[in-house]
């Protein structure tokens, strides 16, 4: 229990690596707490460790398939690998599971964007502002495909 609390007062400080240290020991120490496989999978994410925040992510979600942050987080981690198909289905099912969420809607905008397909980003983007209308990550989304438009078609 010890592992877990100072996992979690090294979060806190942002002292990501150490925080993974100090939830594998707690997990190492007991196997079937589930707040510290959250706290180093977040810690990981922090960290920029994709695959295995990704791994704990996806073996997680085996057991608890009602996830929606795990399915977003999955989600954001397999983007940032490039495994942009896998990210986009993820990002769908957390938002079928909570999709109030601004965050999760810009996310699989810009994932949907990295694809390519800026028509589905652009109603992403707009769901999020609908849900929250000065939210700014989508706004700023938008002003950017609006302006990269409109360079290219004066060029």
């Amino acid at each position: 229990w010890s592992y877990h609390k100072l996992g979690e007062l090294l979060s806190q400080l942002d002292r990501w690596k150490e925080a993974v240290e100090a939830y594998q020991n707690a997990i190492n120490i007991n196997p079937n707490y589930y707040g510290s496989y959250k706290g180093l999978w977040e810690a990981l994410m922090r960290v920029k460790n994709w695959d295995e925040a990704a791994t704990g992510y996806s073996k997680y979600l085996k057991i608890n398939p009602k996830s929606y942050w795990s399915y977003y987080q999955l989600g954001y981690a397999l983007k940032q690998i490039g495994l942009i198909d896998e990210a986009i289905a993820n990002y769908k099912k957390a938002l079928e599971l909570k999709p109030v969420l601004p965050w999760f809607h810009t996310d699989l905008g810009d994932a949907l964007l990295a694809k390519g397909e800026s028509k589905e980003a652009i109603a992403c983007y707009l769901k999020a502002i609908e849900l929250e209308p000065d939210f700014y990550p989508a706004c700023d989304r938008l002003k950017s495909i609006n302006s990269f438009k409109l360079i290219n078609r004066n060029s």
